[in-house]
């Protein structure tokens, strides 16, 4: 279910980096599709990190559950802002390309909510 919803959301990134390689540099080209596919990417692994950590116990009682819960949310939101850091800061991405790559990627996830079963 959560490879599920992580691809969407890079199929929506992926889908948004191809407008991107059509539009003109400086938001464009290859460098804005490349920043948009980084953004949309490090949603989607968030998501995986999320679903890894929350399915980790397996069958368990609720406070271990919702303590389960607690540790992927800020796992994922650690993750996500690593990611983002190292895209904006050390790799010098594009902002605007980053951000509609992140956009796209929750869009995407919120398709997947809709087709994934």
């Amino acid at each position: 279910m959560v490879l599920g919803y992580a691809a969407w959301q890079a199929a929506a990134g992926a889908l948004t980096a191809l407008v991107l390689v059509w539009l003109a540099p400086p938001h464009g080209g290859l460098r804005g599709a490349q920043a948009a596919l980084a953004g949309a990417m490090v949603v989607a692994s968030g998501t995986v990190v999320f679903g890894w950590r929350l399915f980790r116990p397996g069958i368990a009682p609720v406070p271990q559950l919702a303590r389960a819960w607690y540790a992927a949310e800020v796992m994922k939101w650690l993750w996500v802002g690593c990611g983002l850091w190292l895209a904006l800061g050390k790799a010098a991405l594009a902002p605007l390309p980053v951000v509609l790559g992140v956009i796209a990627a929750q869009i995407g996830f919120w398709v997947g909510l809709v087709r994934v079963r």
